[in-house]
């Protein structure tokens, strides 16, 4: 499993930096199914489906003139 300092974490759109950010935290996980058949010494699974989700909060600072600025609209 690779390992990412707190430190590596930027929020860009496109290649401009959107945010200060505060934290973040990064999830995967793999599905796994069964495979043993009748024989088998040891059970044996293998993954099959892999997902991930990403949080984080930003600091929007207006001050910075780096950062774009983006309308969020309610639907």
């Amino acid at each position: 499993m690779a390992n990412h300092l707190g430190r590596e974490g930027v929020v860009k759109l496109s290649s401009t930096t959107v945010g200060e950010l505060r934290n973040y935290s990064l999830s995967q996980a793999s599905d796994v199914v069964e495979d043993s058949v009748i024989g088998d010494t040891f059970r044996t699974r293998r993954p099959t489906l892999k997902t991930w989700s990403v949080s984080g909060d930003v600091y929007w600072d207006l001050a910075d003139a780096g950062q774009i600025a983006c309308t969020l609209v309610q639907a």
